[in-house]
């Protein structure tokens, strides 16, 4: 119980933990078990391959991270831009 709160909402874990550690091991260690996951380390040539590989997925992670973070950014600007100045009824 959290901050003299009462009830399973007020619990950090929520009201099910079991189920909770279920979801986080299914989305954290399922994904190991895909094909193209098992596939990516067979694919290994050499040493120098890793290496550009890692380069490159780094690039390629902060271009969609920061695309995603700039639409997001310009779509709450350009919405405030629009609806400034309007009053509800």
């Amino acid at each position: 119980v959290a901050m003299g709160q009462k009830g399973a909402f007020a619990s950090f874990f929520g009201p099910d933990p079991l189920n909770l550690l279920g979801v986080i091991v299914l989305t954290s260690l399922g994904t190991w078990g895909l094909p193209q996951m098992i596939h990516k380390f067979y694919a290994i040539k050499d040493e120098r391959s890793i290496q550009s590989g890692t380069v490159i997925s780094t690039f390629f992670a902060v271009i969609v991270s920061g695309g995603c973070y700039f639409w997001e950014a310009s779509e709450g600007f350009l919405t405030r831009r629009k609806f400034m100045g309007r009053t509800e009824a």
